[in-house]
């Protein structure tokens, strides 16, 4: 049985980084833009063994994967992704060391053009976000 569904979710990350900051960062903004997504009619399907234990809750919206040239292709995708009310997070290099507090300060204070991007994770229309991520291919 296929499911249709009306949106979806895409993560983009910067090549150039290591395969476990990117981890790190999709397992952060997925958690986050999951739990937002919420209000904004995103769906879930449990599942369970046999003895009723639960085994994986899992997102009924595609989910996929792309790789991004650098992290200014992530800015740019970031800002334009914002201009046309896409839901959209973003993991940032700061976001790696320091307390939570700390990672807010530092980012506050620091102009957008300035931050290194490691990865963003977008949910919503699927034809929308084929448009910010025209140039970018699935992560190998």
């Amino acid at each position: 049985m296929e499911i249709i569904s009306a949106k979806k979710y895409v993560a983009i990350v910067d090549k150039a980084q290591s395969r476990h900051r990117i981890a790190n960062a999709l397992a952060h903004l997925a958690l986050g833009i999951g739990h937002g997504a919420l209000d904004q009619g995103s769906t879930y399907t449990t599942f369970k063994d046999k003895e009723g234990n639960m085994v994986a809750l899992l997102t009924d919206h595609p989910f996929i994967i792309l790789g991004a040239k650098n992290a200014g292709q992530l800015r740019q995708i970031h800002g334009d992704a914002g201009h046309r009310g896409v839901t959209c997070v973003a993991y940032l290099a700061n976001m790696f060391d320091g307390t939570p507090e700390e990672q807010r300060e530092q980012i506050a204070a620091t102009a957008p053009s300035q931050h290194e991007y490691i990865a963003l994770v977008l949910f919503g229309d699927p034809v929308v976000l084929r448009g910010l991520t025209k140039r970018t291919s699935l992560l190998d």
